[in-house]
């Protein structure tokens, strides 16, 4: 069950460096420099992070693109679907589009990843005084949706941080290549796998149509050399790896330029509430469940009515520090806006909208032009929050507010859906689903 709220408001040659048919694995890695000579083996713990595959880099583009899978196509290429008949064929689409859309929202931005890459290390330059990695700003690792077809490619932001293991000293680095087994006579020194733990951090390309690859861009904030020796890799190399130099992923509570979404702001008495809401949908569908009442534009016939926001079921709204938990938009209105109540006072907004001419840009500019600057970004720009004091209250608790931009659609029929989520600041739990009845209005 999924829980919904409502409101409106080259060098570019393909490095395929793990060359396959399956999950390949992706890297990124970080803004630093490597250790001037060989530095002690890294903290082992970030290395095991979950190693990203072909899944994980397919939702991890689309979530910081801003865009969706297409989960039907999806569906209709699992196990499940072509083992159905033509009997539960449909319902079994329908259980496999359910169960992608929330692995969709579950998948993880916020954490480290694992990437390996099978590669070698190049003889000791004598002019350099290092060992050099053939891995360069336009090298990328290769994956491949099973499900289109199409490539992507995890490219390293800081490939400098990395690629270059740095000896000045000739009988030191002579001492490292013995101790190593390297090969000191060919221009290869030896086959290795580089191994990094990697935040992703946004897309690099944005025409999903043309023939090349579809770019992730990520960091690295570990990195390592080891032999490749299958079960017997030992490190041979740690890098010493800067913290990335992207923005913060930590919420910082600013002044805000306004709180509310069409006039409806938190606290506000229920009668005031419903009757603003009732006259900007005056001829939209209304629907009550579960003690909140939603408003609907343009609810397509025979839509399930979700509004705005779209979580799964139980899932909590914010995370232990306080940022809210990843949600998607559904599209199944031209607009809608939905209030939950709490004591007969309006505790929590919930606004959706498909805008069919404005661009993402243009949704963001209008966005920080009415609440200011946000207090945190994630995936990638598309996950925007405010948090700080109404200022139209003064004295008042701060409130959160919560924008998602996600594209839908392509060519002349794509646009922008637009999901805003204003409730409380404080810390909860997870939720109970509210009722599923399902330029911006802000």
């Amino acid at each position: 069950m999924k829980e919904t709220y409502w409101p409106r408001m080259g060098l570019m040659a393909c490095l395929a460096l793990l060359a396959g048919t399956g999950p390949s694995v992706a890297q990124n890695l970080v803004q630093g420099r490597p250790a001037a000579r060989q530095a002690a083996p890294a903290d082992t713990a970030g290395f095991r992070a979950p190693q990203l595959d072909a899944t994980m880099a397919t939702i991890a583009f689309h979530r910081l693109n801003g865009s969706t899978p297409d989960f039907n196509r999806q569906a209709e290429t699992s196990q499940a679907y072509r083992s159905a008949t033509a009997f539960d064929r449909d319902q079994v689409r329908a259980r496999e589009r359910s169960r992608l859309e929330a692995q969709f929202r579950a998948f993880d931005l916020s954490r480290d990843y694992l990437v390996r890459v099978s590669t070698t290390l190049n003889q000791y330059d004598l002019a350099r005084r290092g060992y050099a990695i053939p891995f360069n700003e336009a090298s990328y690792v290769t994956f491949y949706d099973n499900t289109t077809g199409r490539q992507l490619g995890v490219q390293i932001r800081n490939v400098d941080a990395l690629n270059f293991i740095s000896i000045p000293d000739v009988a030191n680095a002579r001492d490292f290549a013995q101790r190593n087994n390297l090969n000191m006579q060919s221009d290869i020194a030896s086959s290795i796998v580089l191994e990094a733990v990697i935040r992703l951090a946004e897309t690099g390309s944005a025409e999903q149509n043309s023939g090349n690859p579809l770019l992730i861009r990520a960091d690295a904030v570990a990195a390592r050399v080891m032999t490749n020796n299958g079960r017997d890799a030992r490190v041979i190399h740690a890098f010493s790896v800067a913290p990335p130099a992207s923005a913060s992923s930590r919420l910082v509570e600013r002044p805000l330029k306004a709180a509310d979404v069409q006039g409806l702001r938190l606290g506000m008495a229920r009668a005031e509430a419903e009757a603003l809401a009732a006259a900007a949908y005056p001829d939209g569908g209304k629907r009550q469940a579960d003690g909140a009442t939603a408003y609907f534009e343009g609810l397509a016939q025979g839509a399930e009515p979700l509004c705005g926001v779209e979580r799964d079921r139980g899932s909590p709204v914010q995370r232990a520090d306080g940022s809210p938990v990843f949600f998607s938009v559904p599209d199944r209105s031209a607009a809608c806006l939905a209030l939950q109540m709490d004591d007969a006072k309006l505790a929590r907004i919930v606004s959706g909208q498909r805008l069919d001419t404005a661009t993402r840009d243009e949704v963001r500019a209008a966005l920080e032009e009415k609440y200011g600057p946000p207090s945190l970004v994630q995936e990638g720009g598309t996950f925007l929050t405010w948090q700080g004091p109404d200022p139209a209250i003064p004295n008042s608790p701060a409130v959160q507010i919560n924008a998602r931009m996600q594209e839908a659609g392509t060519g002349n029929l794509r646009s922008v859906l637009l999901g805003i989520e204003v409730r409380s600041a404080r810390a909860v739990g997870p939720v109970a689903a509210p009722a599923r009845p399902g330029g911006p209005r802000l």
